[in-house]
């Protein structure tokens, strides 16, 4: 098995010292041609998806996607995949049922240019049948608030839209578990399973975060809450769960929210009555504060997808 996996690293490093590019495209000397080349053919020679590759070849979709098609493929860069923490070991650890979810939750049945979605959060059915969001505004294109830096490069059996900022993963649960399963946040997660608004029997955090929703949900991590005065678990646990009930549900927006939603000064109502949340920014920054907060938190990581909503992972618990 070591001399198996050692293979696979030398063989997918030297695939992608051969393959990969600055760019989405090499020149025409690479015999890319879109009336002739498939996405298969133009993602094997002429892009720096070489991550990508290396997963549809891995579990047989560059034959798929070799096809007649029409298709159309969100395709994740390397620089995307790196900048979500996924490195070549990640890959070949990955099963191959699990990048193939991955390259189908990626890849649409159809021709779908950019010219074919208008407004916000248009949501789309991808061909492992799970559904995306995609925008298009003055901002730019979207993929689940994802920026696509390069749309509609043209090949014979579709489109390739190229991402570079993070690769869109497919949910892993809902909210709940999301918040469950990360030990970041285990302060959050014994705020949700006491929390209960007072006269409301049955309603609980746990039953507000694994409900229906959609809600967006702005996650403070375990320094968040031993930065706000909560120096353990048990300074929670001290508190009344109609307490717990109130801080939870000012971190939840009503909505499916995205960052291509949200833009600086924006104002926006949590599910805490009518309390108001301030979205800001600071260069490439995204912060948000509530009420009573004297400082922002940062948004350490966004567009989470949920199958119930979005989570964002912040480092400040908000203040009505």
């Amino acid at each position: 098995m070591k001399i198996k996996l050692s293979l696979s690293v030398i063989a997918l490093s030297l695939f992608i010292w051969l393959t990969v590019t600055p760019g989405c495209n090499k020149s025409n000397n690479s015999g890319i041609n879109s009336q002739t080349s498939t996405i298969s053919d133009i993602l094997k020679v002429g892009t720096n998806a070489t991550y990508f590759y290396y997963a549809m070849t891995r579990t047989g979709m560059d034959s798929v996607l070799n096809g007649t098609g029409p298709f159309t493929v969100f395709v994740p860069t390397d620089s995307a995949f790196e900048a979500s923490g996924i490195t070549i070991s990640h890959l070949i650890g990955m099963t191959d049922s699990a990048l193939k979810r991955i390259i189908l939750y990626e890849t649409f049945g159809g021709s779908l240019p950019s010219s074919a979605i208008s407004g916000q959060n248009r949501s789309t059915i991808m061909a492992n049948g799970e559904t995306v969001y995609l925008t298009n505004n003055s901002n730019g294109f979207y993929f689940n608030g994802i920026p696509i830096e390069q749309a509609d490069i043209t090949a014979k059996n579709g489109l390739i839209q190229a991402i570079s900022n993070s690769v869109p993963f497919p949910p892993k649960g809902n909210l709940l578990q999301l918040v469950q399963t990360d030990t970041a946040y285990m302060f959050l997660n014994v705020v949700v399973n006491r929390a209960s608004p007072s006269g409301q029997p049955g309603v609980t955090g746990i039953s507000l975060l694994s409900g229906p929703g959609p809600n967006s949900l702005f996650a403070p991590n375990n320094y968040a809450f031993q930065t706000s005065g909560y120096p353990d678990t048990n300074a929670i646990n001290a508190i009344s769960p109609d307490s717990l009930w109130n801080l939870l549900t000012y971190h939840l927006v009503p909505a499916r929210m995205f960052t291509s939603d949200i833009s600086s000064g924006m104002r926006v109502v949590t599910l805490r009555d009518t309390s108001t949340i301030l979205f800001s920014s600071s260069g490439p920054n995204r912060l948000v504060i509530g009420n009573s907060n004297d400082v922002p938190a940062n948004v350490l990581q966004s567009n989470i997808m949920a199958t119930n909503g979005v989570l964002y992972k912040i480092d400040g618990v908000l203040t009505p």
